[in-house]
């Protein structure tokens, strides 16, 4: 974490953010702005009120809920027109209710008891959490405003064990991105290259019917199973349950990475492929697969058509 915040601090102090402010407590919208400008190639300040640090202690969920930065009613109307466009969903985002917050509190400790190294270097890098009560979308984030997040407080069993692990899920998936966003923040390059959409994941595949990603979502999903891997590799040690949520996630980990790292020498910058290498090792061992995984696990670029037709 403290590798992540150093490399990245000089994006955010070019905008003007304080030096001495922790690195943690960047705004949503300074995010934005620094992301904006990463992107184009201009520099100058981010105005005033973008550059003041979110208060709040960076190791309680609190100050997720917190709403008193002089840049958070922008960030709502931001958001809601973000949740329209990009997502698009009637359902605006809010300020989670005080037992929507109880449950989101439930669950953050349920991973700090759980996966501590892992939560403790990846929670603080969301700065603000957003109920979108839609029962179509679970929970989401936005790669160009990172430290916000969205989860869904509509919920069948509110309370009970099941929601929070659930919920739980939700903001280990979101945090990992807004951590993979600051550490993007850094490249030289600050977006993956742009690709066709040729990764058919074989978990959304069906008769007659395939969803393919591009590098740049395979990569943040991956990084993501990852996370989901190890939480729910801990978690099934007391809940043989659970042990399919692992073996699912570890292999998606795995799947999107031996993908990514049979691209050509030029496809992927340097920082690029040392992330997905990165990411790889870290997922926890693969148990038993049917052939049918196996061989999923063992396929060449030149078995996705669209790529080998690009």
């Amino acid at each position: 974490m403290d590798e992540i915040c150093r490399r990245s601090r000089a994006a955010y102090a070019t905008a003007g953010f304080s030096q001495r402010a922790s690195a943690l407590a960047v705004h949503p919208l300074l995010d934005n702005f620094v992301c904006e400008a990463l992107t184009s190639g201009w520099t100058e300040p981010a105005a005033d009120h973008l550059r003041v640090p979110v208060a709040g202690d960076l190791n309680s969920p609190a100050r997720w809920f917190r709403r008193d930065h002089p840049a958070d009613s922008a960030l709502a109307a931001h958001l809601r027109a973000a949740v329209c466009s990009d997502l698009e969903l009637a359902d605006e985002p809010c300020t989670p209710d005080a037992h929507f917050a109880h449950r989101l509190t439930g669950a953050y400790r349920l991973l700090t008891a759980t996966v501590p190294e892992v939560w403790q270097n990846t929670a603080s890098f969301v700065t603000r959490v957003f109920d979108i009560p839609s029962d179509r979308l679970s929970s989401a984030s936005l790669d160009h405003t990172g430290g916000a997040i969205f989860v869904s407080s509509v919920s069948g069993d509110a309370g009970s064990e099941a929601d929070r692990i659930h919920l739980a899920e939700c903001l280990l998936h979101e945090a990992a991105h807004s951590k993979s966003y600051r550490i993007f923040r850094a490249f030289e390059q600050v977006s993956a290259p742009e690709s066709l959409d040729f990764i058919d994941v074989p978990w959304w595949r069906s008769t007659g019917q395939t969803w393919a990603w591009d590098v740049d979502r395979s990569i943040v999903a991956a990084h993501v199973y990852s996370h989901l891997a190890t939480f729910y590799d801990r978690l099934s040690a007391t809940r043989p349950g659970l042990r399919r949520r692992r073996q699912q996630a570890a292999f998606r980990a795995r799947f999107l990475t031996n993908v990514l790292l049979q691209l050509p020498p030029g496809a992927l910058d340097a920082q690029w492929r040392d992330f997905i290498e990165w990411t790889a090792s870290t997922i926890v061992p693969l148990g038993k697969l049917t052939d049918a995984g196996e061989k999923e696990l063992s396929r060449p670029l030149s078995s996705f058509p669209l790529y080998r037709n690009a």
